[in-house]
């Protein structure tokens, strides 16, 4: 019985150690699409200006 005891707490910390790397990794993911989503605004936002500037030529 003892044995069996062991062997579920070894798999007890595999399983708690997978999960605080899953939990590191989904925060990292998490930061690199919050990024994305900031770059992919600002370009549109560019192309918006680009395309306004484009439309309404200076009249210099």
């Amino acid at each position: 019985m003892q044995k069996v005891k062991n062997d579920l707490e070894m798999v007890l910390s595999t399983v708690r150690a997978k999960n605080k790397q899953l939990e590191e990794d989904l925060k990292r993911e998490e930061q690199w699409y919050e990024e994305q989503k900031h770059l992919l605004d600002t370009l549109n936002k560019m192309e918006e200006e680009a395309n306004t500037q484009v439309e309404q030529p200076s009249t210099k």
